[in-house]
């Protein structure tokens, strides 16, 4: 090859260096460009940290929800009914409806308030009828157990008082009332009770379920060793002894005794 074809050649070459500027620019401008974007993202950034502190506080605070207590409203409301039915209670003055004009019953009301501290439902609220006396209507078991039936549907109870030749006082509370029933019959709810000298009550003590008994020749309450209380059928006679149906000892002033007086009253709803 001539000098000439040589240098001819060599122009027209590539030349390897050529593309150096090029790539160099373009990688500087690359670089470039993710400056500006991270300065500018950067910028950004330091806009939201400065943001007022107050304002984060706010948004991070959650809420506070009122949420009700439905058990202790239900207990406060349930307490409120309790405290109106017990003022309610203390305000009724019952009512003792068929005494004797003589004031000659066994019970009265001084009685009556010491009881109530007993009874419990609808007989807290409720006036006292007198429905037997033996002085008015007749020593005769009989008759206290026809007018103890037919008022038996009317009354929500009946209370039975007994007065012996030594001036006790002493008597049985029941539900339902007294009729011809020669086996056991009665509810829990029966107690009995000495009123005079001093008042004592006696509630089932669950050693048996013998309540109550009635037969054309005498009525008794309680069982199992002795009578709690037992009549004759001409309302002269009685026993009362240590019973285990009330765990009640000698309600009257001796086991065996006679009779004074024999009162039936009726509680109804007024």
């Amino acid at each position: 090859m001539s000098q000439e074809d040589w240098q001819e050649t060599r122009l027209h070459a590539p030349n390897p260096n050529a593309t150096a500027p090029t790539h160099y620019s373009v990688w500087c401008l690359a670089i470039l460009l993710l400056t500006v974007l991270f300065v500018v993202w950067l910028g950004r950034s330091n806009r939201r940290v400065t943001l007022p502190q107050r304002s984060s506080a706010k948004r991070r605070q959650p809420k506070q929800r009122h949420v009700l207590d439905l058990t202790s409203i239900l207990v406060d409301h349930v307490q409120e009914q309790e405290d109106l039915i017990a003022a309610g209670t203390r305000a009724f003055v019952p009512q003792l409806i068929g005494s004797r004009k003589d004031g000659q019953n066994l019970l009265n009301s001084d009685y009556l308030r010491q009881l109530r501290d007993y009874l419990s439902g609808i007989e807290v609220v409720s006036d006292v009828h007198l429905l037997f006396n033996s002085n008015d209507h007749g020593a005769r078991l009989a008759t206290m157990m026809a007018r103890s039936q037919s008022e038996a549907l009317n009354c929500s109870a009946q209370l039975l008082l007994v007065q012996d030749t030594n001036y006790h006082v002493f008597g049985l509370f029941c539900h339902g009332g007294w009729h011809d029933e020669p086996v056991y019959f009665g509810q829990d709810t029966t107690f009995v009770f000495q009123m005079a000298p001093q008042l004592r009550v006696f509630r089932w003590s669950k050693a048996n379920t013998c309540f109550m008994i009635a037969t054309p020749t005498y009525i008794a309450a309680g069982g199992g060793d002795n009578f709690a209380l037992w009549l004759d059928s001409n309302l002269k006679r009685g026993s009362s002894k240590p019973c285990m149906t009330f765990n009640s000892p000698t309600l009257a002033s001796s086991g065996d005794f006679d009779v004074m007086a024999v009162e039936l009253w009726g509680f109804f709803p007024r």
